[in-house]
């Protein structure tokens, strides 16, 4: 699948992170209240997101920075209400037009994919997400039937953020980088395709482990 060129530079998306986190102060302090109930924030209950979420616009209208400022901020907004990570463009797709549940115009669609594709905070929790998933892999005790379940996830993961890592400029110099992959992850998603398609015993999962 071609990928579409990352022309920002790093000062750029260290620039538009700024921007992703004054909307992510927002995401965490804007509150709905309705009929007397405590205050509810949009990561607390979904159900009033709509409402949340037009009030987070208003306060980002409020703050009068200048367009291209502005868009960028909603266009995060955007992105939070789909996901909370980096996807690829299958991904996005399948998000934007299967999710019943979100209020985002259509005609916001290709900038939304565009944030999706510069914001490094997004990026950064797709890659912990991944580390965390590691992690939980190697020191966490599970039936080894777990293991190879979650060896799927992972290579499902490892897959796509193979794909997304492409979208920023911090692999350039890496000497295991090659203009389409990296050659450490494939590795890594090489010993987990093999044990993941092998019997489902201890051994596997103990190969897998290590």
């Amino acid at each position: 699948m071609a990928l579409e060129p990352q022309l920002d530079s790093p000062t750029e998306l260290f620039e538009r992170l700024k921007l992703c986190l004054q909307v992510e102060e927002l995401i965490q302090k804007t509150f709905f209240q309705r009929n007397g109930e405590k205050q509810i924030t949009l990561n607390e209950w979904m159900k009033t997101k709509f409402d949340i979420q037009a009030e987070i616009r208003f306060e980002i209208h409020q703050l009068h920075l200048p367009e291209s400022k502005s868009r960028e901020l909603n266009y995060h907004l955007d992105l939070s209400i789909l996901t909370d990570h980096t996807v690829t463009r299958p991904q996005f797709e399948a998000i934007f037009n299967i999710g019943p549940d979100h209020d985002i115009d259509y005609f916001m669609r290709e900038g939304i994919w565009k944030h999706n594709t510069q914001c490094l905070l997004f990026f950064i929790r797709g890659y912990a997400a991944i580390l965390q998933t590691l992690e939980a892999a190697v020191e966490t005790e599970l039936y080894y039937a777990d293991y190879l379940h979650n060896a799927r996830w992972l290579h499902y993961l490892l897959t796509s953020f193979h794909e997304t890592r492409q979208f920023f400029p911090f692999c350039i110099c890496c000497p295991q980088n090659t203009k389409t992959q990296c050659s450490f992850w494939i590795d890594v998603l090489k010993h987990i395709k093999e044990t993941k398609s092998g019997p489902c015993t201890r051994e596997s999962a103990e190969t897998l482990r290590r």
